[in-house]
């Protein structure tokens, strides 16, 4: 069995409404809601991660997507189909996914995506591969600081040197 084109086409409304969204707003309404995000990723067990570098590697993971020609062989084992070939199926689930949409929407969603990274590294003013959210700056070790401030509502300064 293989992974048919026509099975593209049920993913041709998400892939719209990717579309449709303002990189803009995306990252201002990310940018709001920052806070909040990362207090809740702390809570997942990642206490001395910071969510924005989680978003920024997810997002270059799935830019770096592979684009597969040729047949897509699928099996399936028991309720979920995987990829037939071994080095696909051990791909992250977004490299999965940019795959399982078609060639011509991961091309469209990767459009997308680099419009919202790079959206990102305006609003922060830093180079794309030091990326952080508005209101953070690098500790001595490289990581992002979380601006305690900012996430009272005492606005957008910085707290060089804490660990947040």
């Amino acid at each position: 069995m293989t992974l048919q084109p026509d099975n593209y086409a049920r993913y041709d409304a998400f892939v719209g409404f990717a579309e449709s969204l303002d990189p803009a707003t995306m990252v201002a309404i990310y940018l709001r809601f920052y806070p909040l995000l990362q207090q809740e990723y702390r809570a997942m067990g990642f206490p001395n991660a910071h969510f924005n570098d989680r978003v920024v590697e997810a997002i270059d993971d799935m830019l770096t997507a592979p684009e597969v020609t040729g047949p897509i062989r699928l099996t399936q084992p028991q309720v979920h189909y995987r990829f037939a070939d071994p080095l696909l199926e051990k791909l992250s689930a977004g490299r999965k996914i940019m795959i399982r949409v078609g060639p011509a929407h991961a091309a469209r969603i990767k459009q997308v995506l680099r419009a919202l990274r790079a959206e990102l590294v305006r609003r922060s003013g830093r180079p794309a591969e030091h990326q952080r959210p508005p209101g953070h700056a690098p500790s001595g070790r490289g990581r992002a600081v979380v601006l305690r401030a900012r996430a009272q509502g005492h606005g957008q300064g910085c707290v060089p040197g804490s660990d947040g």
